[in-house]
């Protein structure tokens, strides 16, 4: 699943509702993002006002839930099992 990051809620909250959607679950049926990665750091990486990522993209990856996720600083993130 690739899907572009739409800033109406935090990041965080974006992954893990899109995983959800994929295990066909409820959100608070999974795990707490924060036992994956540093999810300061992620959001960190789409903030719009940083001229470094519009200079140089930048990308995160980590495991979360047996996905692989990758999140790019244009607000590409790519989910895939």
């Amino acid at each position: 699943m690739r899907r572009t990051y739409s800033d109406d809620e935090s990041l965080a909250t974006e992954v893990k509702r899109r995983v959800a959607e994929m295990e066909e679950c409820r959100v608070e049926h999974l795990e707490t993002l924060d036992n994956a990665v540093d999810v300061e750091r992620l959001e960190q990486l789409v903030t719009k006002n940083s001229s470094v990522h519009a200079e140089t993209p930048l990308s995160m990856t980590f495991t979360y839930c047996g996905y692989l996720i990758e999140v790019e600083s244009n607000g590409t993130i790519c989910i895939e099992k």
